[in-house]
């Protein structure tokens, strides 16, 4: 039960919510990128562009970028005693950064493709500035979750204090009261 706790708790912060966001814009850049559409309505996921050399490149950036990410989220989830938790806070920044590094090149090459002006991008135009967006988020979240890494920011919630189950009702506090009525309490009259 330890480790989904601990699961719980990171995806609760920041932190682990950047995480996710970057999990969701990559896969969903990944499919932008892969997808295709043709004019009978046919849609098929097209790994290999023959015409558009440079986007297999970018789709295997992205495969790859996709899985770093994955595996630096399975280390913050992870067991402390799994294999994934082996990965240092020095580790997770570096691959934060090469991931930055990949989603740059995604940006650079779709505002290439772009604003290069050749008459057969035209087909792919929609596709390609959606990647763009995509990889410009991405560039983004990345950025910020590894500030957060570098930074030191709290990656996971601090446990609430537990309170004990009680299995009797509570007893009112006792308090010391003073009745005239009393023996002990009260004082001998002197008339």
């Amino acid at each position: 039960m330890a480790p989904l706790h601990h699961a719980r708790s990171y995806v609760k912060t920041p932190a682990g919510i950047l995480h996710i966001l970057c999990i969701l814009t990559n896969l969903g850049t990944l499919l932008a990128c892969g997808l295709r559409w043709t004019e009978e309505g046919d849609v098929y996921i097209q790994i290999i562009f023959a015409e558009y050399a440079w986007q297999t490149f970018v789709m295997g950036c992205l495969f790859i970028s996709f899985m770093i990410i994955m595996v630096l989220f399975m280390s913050k989830i992870a067991n402390p005693s799994s294999m994934f938790a082996r990965i240092t806070n020095k580790m997770a920044i570096a691959l934060i950064g090469f991931c930055i590094v990949i989603a740059a090149g995604v940006f650079i090459i779709e505002l290439w493709y772009i604003t290069s002006g050749r008459n057969s991008y035209t087909k792919m135009y929609k596709r390609i500035v959606v990647v763009m967006i995509f990889a410009l988020i991405l560039l983004v979240l990345l950025g910020v979750l590894g500030c957060f890494l570098a930074l030191g920011v709290q990656s996971t919630v601090s446990p609430r204090p537990r309170t004990p189950i009680q299995s009797q009702p509570p007893q009112p506090p006792a308090y010391k009261t003073t009745n005239p009525f009393d023996e002990e309490v009260r004082s001998p009259r002197t008339d």
